[in-house]
């Protein structure tokens, strides 16, 4: 109950906190990461073009719990994902 809800809150803002990194970071630099957090968290990051130009779609997800989790997020028992897009700046 309220300890789930309070880790997707967490991991929901460290994902956010990583799109706002990427977002200030130079665009041409944006790629694929990951680090654990807390030594609770695993949180890995995609970057793939996007359909439109000069766009770069972002996925991060964030996961906890579970056998293997700090090592690869598709092993953790909860994951969080945000999704988003960045789009060059002139």
């Amino acid at each position: 109950g309220n300890a789930l809800s309070q880790r997707i809150s967490e991991a929901t803002f460290l994902a956010d906190q990583k799109i706002e990194e990427l977002r200030a970071a130079d665009f041409n630099s944006l790629t694929n990461g990951q680090d654990t957090l807390q030594s609770l968290y695993r949180r890995e990051w995609v970057v793939i073009d996007a359909a439109a130009p000069n766009t770069k779609q972002v996925t991060v997800t964030v996961g906890w719990g579970g056998s293997g989790c700090l090592e690869n997020v598709d092993n953790c028992d909860h994951k969080v994902e945000v999704v988003t897009f960045i789009t060059q700046r002139n």
